[in-house]
Parts: C-alpha cells; sequence; structure tokens
C-alpha cells in the first residue's frame, strides 16, 4: 500500500496559489486569503496567532509575500511540525498565553 495515499490513490494538498492569490500583498494586507485581512487587525485570534508567529520565526508582516523567504513562506502555509509558539490573547475579562502547535492546513 502505498504510505501517501494510503492506497487510495489520491492525496490532499493545498494550492498555494489558491491560499496566496495575490503575492504583491502582504499577509496584514490579506496576501494569505482565508485569513483575509484580519492578520493585520491588532487584536483577534487570526492577529494573534499571525503575530506570535511573526514574533517566533521572524516573518514581517507587513513585507509582500513574493518578498518572503521560501523558509518563511512554508513555516505560514505547512506550519512548524511540532514547534510551539506563545500565542497571546486579550480581552475584557482577562488575558492569557496559549503555545499552539503549528500545523498544516
Amino acid at each position: 500500500m502505498c504510505v501517501d495515499c494510503n492506497g487510495l490513490g489520491a492525496s490532499l494538498e493545498i494550492d498555494a496559489d489558491l491560499i496566496v492569490p495575490n503575492p504583491d500583498l502582504s499577509v496584514e494586507e490579506g496576501a494569505i486569503e482565508p485569513w483575509g485581512d484580519r492578520a493585520g487587525k491588532e487584536s483577534g485570534w487570526t492577529a494573534n496567532v499571525a503575530i506570535a508567529v511573526s514574533r517566533e520565526f521572524g516573518i514581517p508582516l507587513d513585507k509582500p509575500w513574493k518578498n518572503l523567504t521560501p523558509r518563511q513562506r512554508e513555516v505560514l502555509l505547512h506550519g512548524a511540525g511540532d514547534k510551539r509558539v506563545a500565542v497571546r490573547w486579550q480581552g475584557k475579562h482577562g488575558a492569557g498565553s496559549w503555545a499552539m502547535r503549528l500545523r498544516a492546513w
């Protein structure tokens, strides 16, 4: 049995061109289509995750997608394996941090 498809003859993959349709945009401007421009906001879960990944891996969120290094794009699209990053949050009734594992889509 094929280890990639478990014998089904097909495997699921993401199409980076559909996830990032406009490489001229930065992550903050909405380059990652499923995130929209929420990564550029000052609050919210998507923004908190984007900020944590930026901080941990030195990924500039205001730089156009096409100008990011291949490794930076890889981390944003496919995660970083078992590496965990501290995602901080703050709300009306408290604040905290959660060690989130970066996984693929």
